[in-house]
């Protein structure tokens, strides 16, 4: 090897940039070994990888992005016919089987993971709570909102291993979502002190507050652009008001207090009256930035509201789904009320809310709890 570059053993590379090897790869961006990569993009290729270690392949890859007819099966070679456009979606019968390959139905079944070459995968999660985000309809179709880990548990559940012992709720509070989500198998192994929000001077830990405020529509900035929220002022003047109770009456420091709302617009409202108040230390956040967080105690505002003449009780899902949307996303409710250690308090418009299947069911089980009044009989009691 020499300082001007070259090296010879076989084949020779130059600074030209060209190497010589029972093949040639020139400047020009040309390749040829059996097969040809020019600058087109094209690459054809003839050779083959078979268990001992060849590779077939009679498909071409192009500038479009195209891939056709390449295939992957247990022997390591691409399977069946699937495409990719040069819009990077998936084409034709391009779904895997379950050797390692993508189903008809855009669905991943039990044995996708069989083209990696593990001994054993391990999975640790929740699928009760929070669900991948699918804004593009193709993938929600795919059946992208349902991830690899639900997968697994609703398909192989004889292998999932349920931790049903939780250290952070009160007992009243892991209630309800033990037997709506969890099978009634959740056991609690603390005791938090007694909360002090109050129902007409009684303590409960779980309270629901009903406030028929009025619902608006804004446009809020985000890093992703504009976008549509709603708001609800009577909820956000409601909510802070109670946190103030507790910061005021009850001596509960700020940070232990998260106000929860499932729009911006909401979050923001109620971030403004915090800091006029000098309660700026209260976090105020969407439900979905608040998985795997815990609080003393959590406000919650739902935000959606109707006039009582405009509310539909037999409605069906396209009523609910523009009248309650995703507030009624059950994995998102499970995730809100279980944030709270000592006491938790949901302020809404419980006859829009009792249209949701998933609002029935907790609105039924606080009211068997005697916990579910109007918002203003809803106080904090004083330490």
């Amino acid at each position: 090897m020499k300082d001007s570059g070259t090296m010879k053993e076989t084949g020779t590379m130059k600074d030209s940039g060209t190497m010589e090897d029972s093949g040639t790869m020139k400047d020009s961006g040309t390749m040829e070994d059996s097969g040809t990569m020019k600058d087109s993009g094209t690459m054809k290729d003839t050779r083959t990888m078979k268990d001992g270690g060849t590779m077939e392949d009679s498909g071409t890859m192009e500038d479009s992005g195209t891939m056709k007819s390449r295939q992957w099966n247990h022997g390591g070679q691409w399977n069946h016919g699937g495409q990719w456009n040069h819009e990077g979606q998936w084409n034709h019968e391009g779904h895997w089987n379950h050797e390692g390959q993508w189903n008809h139905g855009g669905q991943w079944n039990h044995e996708c993971f069989s083209c990696i070459c593990l001994s054993q995968v391990v999975f640790l999660g929740d699928h009760k709570q929070l669900r991948p985000i699918t804004n593009n309809k193709l993938v929600g179709n795919l059946g992208m909102s349902t991830s690899l880990f639900e997968r697994y548990c609703t398909m192989q559940s004889e292998l999932v291993i349920m931790l049903v012992t939780q250290y952070r709720m009160h007992e009243e509070i892991c209630q309800f979502p033990s037997e709506a989500y969890y099978e009634n198998r959740l056991i609690t192994a603390v005791m938090p002190p007694k909360s002090v929000l109050l129902i007409d001077k009684k303590p409960k830990t779980i309270v629901f507050g009903h406030i028929n405020g009025t619902e608006i529509n804004l446009v809020v900035s985000t890093k992703k652009g504009n976008q549509n929220s709603k708001a609800n002022v009577a909820e956000q003047e409601k909510v802070v008001e109670i946190a103030e109770s507790l910061v005021k009456k009850a001596k509960v420091e700020q940070e232990s207090i998260v106000i929860l709302s499932p729009y911006n617009s909401q979050v923001w409202g109620i971030k403004n009256l915090l800091q006029k108040k000098k309660l700026s230390r209260i976090l105020v956040s969407t439900i979905s930035k608040s998985q795997g967080s815990e609080w003393r105690y959590v406000i919650l505002s739902t935000v959606r509201s109707l006039p009582t003449e405009e509310i539909q009780k037999d409605a069906g899902r396209e009523w609910r789904s523009k009248h309650v949307g995703f507030v009624g996303d059950p994995n998102q409710i499970n995730v809100g009320i279980t944030r709270a250690k000592e006491g938790l308090c949901i302020i809404g418009n419980q006859e829009l809310l009792e249209c949701s299947p998933a609002w029935m069911k907790l609105l039924k089980y606080y009211n068997a709890k005697n916990s579910v009044t109007t918002a203003e009989r809803i106080s904090v009691a004083a330490k």
